[in-house]
């Protein structure tokens, strides 16, 4: 028999009936005998056995955990295609239309309903807005939809309406008048520096001024025509009242006078 038959069967010896998975070697420890193996059953502790329950009881959870996940996992992917099935038919999207409005609307109806969407309605639109594809999109629904409305009569009057009483308002305050003179002037300014700009400014005061002067010729002229209208009209009244005769005698001034006088009543009341 060899060293180390002898040291198997010493071993099962000591550890028969006992656990060998707690079982500790020493073969080092006693040197005087080299056949005799230090052999002991070690011992655990009460935290040790707490340890080793609870690390089994976490494993047999987590196997449950993860057994019911996956059944949640294909419960879940069935109720999608399910819904993703019935999603086809108008009928059932006008229906969930429908019951989402009314669900909506009584949600609305809540204070603290609407105290809680505001942060997040406001948070998501901010978060949109940082796309710069977004804002495009947006300006460019806004304008159309603004062209739309303008075509309509009633929305000009209105939005002028509302627009004069906004600046009759607005205008009462004097910093805004002050602040409003201050931005033209800056404006005017900056405009001024355009060449482009001075031109047509100065083409635009000449053509005026051109107009104005043509009025005040029209007048002077028609003032003219007015004066020489009333001296003729004044010379044809002189000339009908004292014709132009060398009179010899008073018989004949007053003849004539009287024939005059006869005219002129004649035609006064025929007119």
């Amino acid at each position: 028999m060899d060293l180390l038959d002898s040291c198997m069967i010493k071993l099962e010896k000591e550890v028969e009936g006992k656990e060998t998975s707690n079982i500790v070697f020493n073969p080092i420890e006693n040197t005087e005998d080299p056949l005799s193996l230090n052999v002991h059953i070690k011992e655990e502790s009460i935290e040790e056995q707490v340890v080793k329950f609870e690390n089994t009881s976490y494993a047999l959870c987590y196997q449950e955990r993860t057994e019911d996940k996956n059944s949640r996992d294909l419960k879940r992917a069935s109720i999608t295609t399910y819904t993703r099935e019935k999603r086809k038919n108008e009928n059932y999207r006008k229906s969930e239309r429908l019951k989402n409005a009314e669900c909506m609307k009584k949600k609305q109806k809540n204070k603290n309903h609407r105290r809680n969407e505001r942060p997040r309605i406001a948070a998501s639109v901010r978060k949109k807005r940082m796309d710069p594809q977004y804002r495009e999109s947006e300006r460019a629904k806004n304008a159309a939809r603004i062209k739309q409305k303008r075509k309509d009569p009633q929305y000009c009057e209105s939005e002028r309406a509302r627009n004069a009483a906004y600046k009759r308002e607005k205008r009462k305050d004097p910093q805004y008048c002050e602040s409003e003179r201050a931005k033209n002037a800056a404006r005017i300014r900056e405009r001024r520096k355009d060449e482009n700009y001075r031109k047509s400014e100065r083409l635009k005061d000449a053509a005026y001024k051109r107009e104005k002067r043509k009025d005040k010729n029209d007048r002077n002229s028609d003032s003219y025509l007015m004066e020489i209208y009333k001296q003729e009209e004044c010379q044809q009244v002189e000339e009908s009242f004292i014709p132009e005769k060398d009179f010899n005698n008073f018989s004949d001034i007053i003849k004539e006078e009287e024939e005059c006088f006869d005219n002129n009543y004649a035609i006064y009341f025929k007119t």
